[in-house]
Formats: C-alpha cells, sequence, structure tokens
C-alpha cells in the first residue's frame, strides 16, 4: 500500500478517534505519584435496584505511549459501558518514551489490582452496594427480552416456513402433472363405480302417500352421469322390464345389464308414470376378480442321450492248423470157405 494512502488512513483513524466529544468521570483517583498515574471511574447510568455488586471494566487507552494519545479519547467509550449498567475504570499511564514500555506493564497491574481491593470494600463510596442486583436485574430483564424475541423469532420462521409449503403445494396442485391425476382418477372412479353419486332411499307407506307410490327406490340425489334423466323426488319403480322394491334392486339389475345396452326405467314424478331409456355405461367392479392368466405350456421333453456303441475289438488272427492226412482203414480179411460137407 503506498505511504500517503497510509498516512491519509492513519489520520482519518485519529479524526474520527478525537471527533466525540469526552464523557467526564463521576471521581477519578490516583495510584501513584506521577500526574499520570490516575484512574476515572464511572458509576453504572441504570436505573437502581436492589443492592450488590456490578462488572467492573477497566479499560486501557492506545496510542503507543505518545503524550497526545491519553485518556481522554476513549471515555466515550466509557460512558457507553457505564450507561450499560458496568462500572468503568479508564486508566491513565505514563507515556512519552520508549522506557514508558516497561513502566507501563507495572503500571498497569498495580493500576488493576486498585480498582479489584476498592470494588471489595463495601464502605467505599464510589461503589454503590446495590451493584449486584441492579446489574442482575439487568441481567435478567435482557435474558426475558431476549427470550421473547427469540419466541418471536421462532414463531415468524414457522409462519414463514409454513406460508412457503403452502404456497408450493398450492403450485404442486395446479400443475399439469396433478390436473391430469385427478382427471384419471375420476375417470378410474366413474369407471369403477359408474352410479357413485346415486343416492336411493327405500319407500314406505308414509312417504308413499306423498310421492304417490308405496314402492320403488326414492331417488334422493343423482347426477347427469348416473343415470341420464333421472333426478332428486323421482321413485323408481321397474328397471329394464322387472320390478323395483328397494334400493338395492337397482344396483343389481344395472350391474347386471351388458355394456352399452338400452335399459327401459320407469319411475313416478309429480304422481304422474314416465318412461325413460338409458344406455349402462363400461362398468368394471372394484370387487371382480380377474380370471388367472392360462398356465404356461409345459416344457417339451428333453432327449435321453444315446449311449456311445464302443467299437467292436479285433479278434486275433488264428494260425492256420495244418491239415491231418487222411488214414485208410485196412480192408477185413476174408473169411474162410466153409468146409465141405462129408461124402456118404
Amino acid at each position: 500500500m503506498p505511504d500517503d494512502v497510509v498516512a491519509a488512513r492513519a489520520a482519518a483513524e485519529e479524526a474520527s478517534a478525537f471527533a466525540h466529544p469526552p464523557v467526564e468521570p463521576d471521581v477519578t483517583a490516583a495510584y501513584g505519584d506521577h500526574p499520570d498515574q490516575v484512574i476515572d471511574f464511572y458509576v453504572p447510568r441504570t436505573e437502581a435496584g436492589p443492592g450488590g455488586p456490578v462488572p467492573l471494566v477497566v479499560v486501557l487507552h492506545g496510542g503507543a505511549w505518545r503524550a497526545p494519545y491519553d485518556r481522554r479519547h476513549i471515555t466515550p467509550f466509557a460512558g457507553y459501558l457505564a450507561r450499560r449498567g458496568f462500572a468503568v475504570a479508564n486508566v491513565e499511564y505514563r507515556r512519552g518514551t520508549q522506557k514508558g514500555v516497561v513502566a507501563f506493564q507495572a503500571e498497569r497491574r498495580e493500576a488493576l489490582n486498585w480498582p479489584a481491593l476498592m470494588n471489595e470494600d463495601p464502605e467505599h463510596p464510589f461503589l454503590p452496594k446495590d451493584f449486584n442486583e441492579r446489574i442482575r436485574a439487568d441481567v435478567e430483564r435482557a435474558s426475558r427480552t431476549a427470550e421473547r424475541e427469540a419466541q418471536r423469532e421462532v414463531a415468524r420462521n414457522a409462519a414463514r416456513t409454513a406460508r412457503e409449503a403452502m404456497e408450493e403445494a398450492r403450485k404442486h396442485m395446479n400443475s399439469k402433472e396433478v390436473r391430469e391425476a385427478l382427471a384419471n382418477a375420476r375417470y378410474a372412479m366413474r369407471y369403477s363405480m359408474p352410479w357413485w353419486d346415486l343416492n336411493l332411499a327405500p319407500m314406505n307407506t308414509e312417504l308413499g302417500r306423498y310421492f304417490g307410490t308405496d314402492r320403488g327406490a326414492l331417488v334422493i340425489a343423482s347426477d347427469e352421469a348416473s343415470l341420464p334423466g333421472v333426478r332428486g323426488g323421482d321413485v323408481i319403480t321397474e328397471v329394464g322390464k322387472e320390478s323395483i322394491t328397494r334400493p338395492e334392486d337397482v344396483m343389481r339389475v344395472l350391474r347386471d345389464q351388458p355394456e352399452g345396452k338400452d335399459v327401459a326405467i320407469k319411475l313416478m314424478r309429480d304422481h304422474k308414470v314416465l318412461a325413460l331409456t338409458m344406455k349402462t355405461p363400461e362398468f368394471k367392479s372394484i370387487f371382480s376378480v380377474p380370471a388367472p392368466p392360462a398356465p404356461p405350456a409345459p416344457p417339451a421333453p428333453v432327449a435321453p442321450p444315446t449311449p456311445a456303441v464302443p467299437a467292436p475289438r479285433a479278434v486275433p488272427a488264428v494260425a492256420a492248423v495244418p491239415a491231418v492226412p487222411a488214414v485208410t482203414a485196412p480192408a477185413p480179411p476174408s473169411p474162410p470157405p466153409p468146409p465141405a460137407p462129408p461124402s456118404r
């Protein structure tokens, strides 16, 4: 950063530090022989309460031990702390030489000890006995205020979150997907229960004297999609040439009709018999059990594998047997001739 910029910034900070008017202390006490060894005390400016000690803030001003920068330029801050309910000790110290560094450290310890000892003295006139109660009351009051503000903030955040959630829900309900889903749901309801909006009641003798008939089903409410032409106050007496004696008969007969068939309906309206014709709608009961799917075809049997036939083993050649020479048997000897008979 250029030197001129640094110098301008330092001058601006110095002008700002000395621009505030000084705040006079309630009392000043010396802690050494040097004129700069003094402490300015500020009593809390809050309303008095029960007696007791209060927090003590010890202020050590800056200024790099230069003589022009004394405790006067920090007194507005000390006055601010006093207005907030704190007891303040604004410590002055010797300045003007580099040797003041060591002197400042020693004096600072002594200056910090002096108000501490004074704070423990219950008879000292500069520290009221009700400091502690006043501070405790201020802290409790500030805690209650902070708690109420936190509760209000939580409530505001919850309300804001609820509004945002409702706005998101409203946008979602108006979206194309939701509208299509609602339309599909209405169609599915009408498809599974086409007479959903048809509200019927049984007839009796008392109602019969008013409506002109004591048998049938009294229509309490109906819309154009349920039974076209039928309206509240009608008494249905016949559906598809079958007499109606109770409301269940109407629903049973209508469900038994094939889809798209023209069904004749007779009813009593204003003591007059009317004949209507309606076409039964496409209907699929939510209680109908669909036919089970056909079982899959059994797999083709697998042919057993053909066993391999081993090749016949080679028979070793047999050596030729030498031919046996033929033996000719000797001819048998001729028998001797018979003897000659004796001569007579």
